[in-house]
């Protein structure tokens, strides 16, 4: 028998409150994503661009900017990129290239292709581009898949250097 604040519960209530607080629970971590394996880069890239949303929505544009610009805000050879909509690079890994514009030679990968360009018609639904860019690990030029989602007047993307997992 079960006493819950003085009072005395019968076998099926207390199987009732059991339940309850199982549930409970359940869906209490169920809130808790938890990150895909890196052995699936699509949805590791898909996860890291969401969180760095979440991320601005709950602490704002400056702290999301320094974070995403700190070691903290990498994770090996994975990082987010952060652009505005105007083509500043806001934040990235290889923090040369901060501040830099995605309007010129930045946003045009070595084969002409004009990856800026498709990356400003992305939607908060998110899509995939891919496109060759300096890898900041190899320093050499390599080809790379982003997911790229927006948010208002801000472009989030993560991706992989193929080759790189």
């Amino acid at each position: 028998m079960v006493v819950l604040r003085g009072c005395e519960t019968t076998p099926v209530t207390g199987l009732i409150l059991l339940t309850l607080t199982a549930l409970l629970l359940g869906v209490l971590a169920c809130g808790q994503e938890s990150a895909p394996d890196k052995s699936d880069p699509a949805a590791y890239a898909q996860h890291l661009v969401s969180q760095a949303m979440e991320r601005y929505q709950k602490d704002g544009f400056e702290n999301t900017v320094a974070y995403l610009n700190s070691d903290a805000g990498k994770d090996g050879e994975w990082y987010v990129f952060m652009v505005h909509s105007g083509g500043e690079l806001l934040a990235t890994a290889d923090q040369e290239l901060v501040g830099e514009n995605m309007n010129g030679d930045l946003g045009t990968d070595p084969s002409g292709y004009n990856f800026w360009l498709d990356m400003r018609d992305t939607t908060s639904q998110g899509k995939w581009l891919s496109y060759t860019f300096l890898n900041p690990e190899t320093r050499e030029q390599q080809p790379k898949h982003s997911w790229v989602a927006r948010d208002g007047d801000l472009f989030f993307g993560s991706g992989w250097y193929e080759g790189i997992k």
